[in-house]
C-alpha cells in the first residue's frame, strides 16, 4: 500500500473507535488518543496510555513527555512526521483524578486498534515505551527495568494479529519517557542514556532493513 491507502485505512480506524465502550474508561475520558505521525513509517513508537494533557489534546506524547519524545527524535535527525506513535491503550486510565497504569482487562481491550494499527503502518522496526506496551505487544518479556538495562539491547519480537496468522516484528524495548524525567541523569549506564542507546539501535535497524530491501541510502542520523 502506498502511504495515501494508508492514512484512508487509519482514517476509517479512527472513525470505527472514536466512540469506543470496550472498557470503562470510556466513561471518564475526554477524547480516544489514536497516534499521529507518518502512515507510511519505518518506526513505529508505542507508549503506555494518555495522560491529561494528552487527553485534552487529543494526540500522543503532548506536554514535557511529548517534548523529551521529540528531542529523542532530534537527536536521530528525525521528526514526529518521520515516525508513527500511538499507544498501547487509547484513553487515558485515572484513579482519584491521577494517571494510573491501565488495567490488563483495558490493555486487552484495546488490543485490536493497536494491532491494527500497526498492520496498516506495516513498520520495520517498532520501538516500545514502557513495560505496559511490552507486556501487550512482546510474549514472555522480562520487567522494562532489566529489557531496558540490558547494555546489549536485545532484540525483540513484537507479535500482532495480522489479517490471517500473527505477524512477528523486530522491536525493541526502552523506558517510557514518564520515567525518564523522574530519572534524568545523562550519564554512562544511566536509565537516559540506555534510553538513548535504545533509540538509537531502533533507528540504525530500520534504516538497515531500508538498505536491504529497497536500495535506499543510510541517512546521517547524527
Amino acid at each position: 500500500m502506498d502511504r495515501e491507502e494508508k492514512y484512508g485505512l487509519l482514517q476509517k480506524l479512527v472513525d470505527e473507535w472514536e466512540n469506543c465502550e470496550r472498557c470503562g474508561l470510556c466513561e471518564t475520558r475526554n477524547s480516544v488518543v489514536f497516534g499521529e505521525g507518518d502512515p507510511d513509517a519505518k518506526v513505529l513508537i508505542v507508549g503506555e496510555a494518555p495522560g491529561e494533557d494528552e487527553d485534552l489534546d487529543g494526540n500522543p506524547f503532548v506536554g514535557r513527555s511529548g517534548e523529551l519524545v521529540d528531542k529523542f527524535l532530534r537527536s536521530f535527525n528525525s521528526t514526529r512526521d518521520d515516525v508513527f506513535l500511538t499507544n498501547a491503550v487509547g484513553c487515558r486510565p485515572t484513579k482519584d483524578g491521577k494517571n494510573r497504569p491501565p488495567s490488563a482487562k483495558e490493555v486487552e481491550a484495546c488490543k485490536e486498534r493497536l494491532h491494527r494499527t500497526i498492520e496498516i503502518v506495516d513498520p520495520l522496526v517498532i520501538l516500545i515505551l514502557g513495560g505496559t506496551a511490552a507486556k501487550a505487544l512482546v510474549k514472555g518479556v522480562r520487567s522494562i527495568t532489566s529489557t531496558a538495562n540490558d547494555p546489549t539491547i536485545p532484540r525483540l519480537t513484537a507479535i500482532t494479529k495480522g489479517q490471517c496468522i500473527d505477524v512477528k516484528r523486530t522491536a525493541f524495548a526502552t523506558f517510557h519517557p514518564s520515567y525518564l524525567l523522574r530519572h534524568a541523569e545523562e550519564v554512562e549506564g544511566s536509565p537516559m542514556h540506555r534510553a538513548f542507546e535504545a533509540w538509537g539501535k531502533a533507528f540504525a535497524v530500520a534504516d538497515t532493513y531500508e538498505e536491504i530491501y529497497w536500495g535506499k541510502e543510510t541517512p546521517d542520523r547524527g
